[in-house]
């Protein structure tokens, strides 16, 4: 299997088990940490470290280590300085 192929289904398995919450909510929980788990590691696995950190955050999330997603875009930057950093 290509090493994106294999980040991609442990993405794709979380976004499923997120979907099975009910009345409009996303499921979180034990399994959807450990399921992001294992898609960071896979892609540590084949050096995506910007894929890791994007994981990561999501892990921390779940987690309720932030309080809102942090939403990064590679079309909203442009040259050192992002969108999201300008005052």
């Amino acid at each position: 299997m290509p090493p994106t192929r294999n980040v991609k289904e442990w993405i794709r398995q979380a976004l499923v088990h997120m979907a099975k919450g009910q009345g409009g909510h996303r499921r979180g929980g034990a399994e959807l940490v450990a399921l992001l788990r294992e898609a960071r590691q896979r892609a540590a696995d084949y050096d995506e470290w910007h894929v890791v950190r994007l994981i990561q955050d999501s892990i921390d999330y779940a987690e309720g280590r932030i309080l809102q997603p942090i939403l990064r875009s590679s079309t909203a930057c442009s040259g050192a300085r992002c969108a999201r950093d300008q005052p």
